[in-house]
């Protein structure tokens, strides 16, 4: 995963506790240039 958001996608679909898991522990994964994001817990 972490391999995959180098690459700069323009979509990344995590759950709240994953993305948040990627931007303590993932250097190179940062929400500086994110311009729109939605995040879905509606299930809990």
């Amino acid at each position: 995963q972490e391999a995959s958001l180098r690459l700069q996608p323009d979509i990344v679909i995590a759950t709240p506790g994953r993305l948040i898991d990627h931007i303590h522990n993932s250097p190179t994964f940062t929400l500086q240039n994110i311009e729109i994001l939605v995040l879905d817990e509606a299930d809990r």
